[in-house]
């Protein structure tokens, strides 16, 4: 049998990223997810350094196709914590890490028989902000893949821009 996750950091209202329990979810996939959200003011939306456009997208993951940016409110980053190989898709902007290449903030495993995603939070799946940049197809692309099905484009309608606001 073929189990698939994607795991979280959950929102407000549950698990996140201030919360050792994200952490300790993500622990036994050699994984672990700090507590400190991650601040870039220059790549900033809403006037929130906590509120970030990413644009660091590593093209090495079926999940990256077709991904330009995206948007995400107090996230923080995936670290590996053990042997266990992972593939960073969305790394962190060189200004938020104050580094060439930063850690990641969404990561993609094989584990046994199944696939991992890992994200640092979920707030980014709520409707308003699936709406902003490239959410959506990020989304899909994740469950697309860890069902095992092919990646792709949405219909090509256009997505809203944090940045505008």
């Amino acid at each position: 049998d073929v189990c698939s996750s994607e795991l979280t950091g959950l929102d407000y209202y549950g698990l996140h990223t201030g919360s050792k329990k994200a952490s300790s979810l993500v622990e036994p996939f050699g994984l672990r997810i700090p507590s400190a959200s991650l601040l870039d003011k220059e790549n900033s939306i809403l006037g929130n350094p906590r509120f970030i456009t990413f644009t660091n997208i590593v093209r090495e993951h079926p999940i990256d196709q077709f991904i330009n940016t995206f948007q995400s409110m107090g996230t923080t980053y995936v670290k590996s914590s053990g042997g266990m190989e992972i593939t960073p898709v969305i790394r962190t902007n060189n200004t938020a890490s104050g580094r060439g290449e930063g850690p990641a903030v969404l990561v993609a495993m094989e584990y046994g028989k199944g696939r991992v995603v890992v994200m640092g939070e979920s707030s980014w799946m709520w409707p308003g902000w699936l709406r902003k940049a490239d959410n959506t197809q990020l989304a899909i692309n994740i469950f697309n893949w860890l069902a095992g099905r092919e990646i792709e484009k949405l219909n090509g309608k256009k997505t809203e821009d944090s940045r505008k606001d």
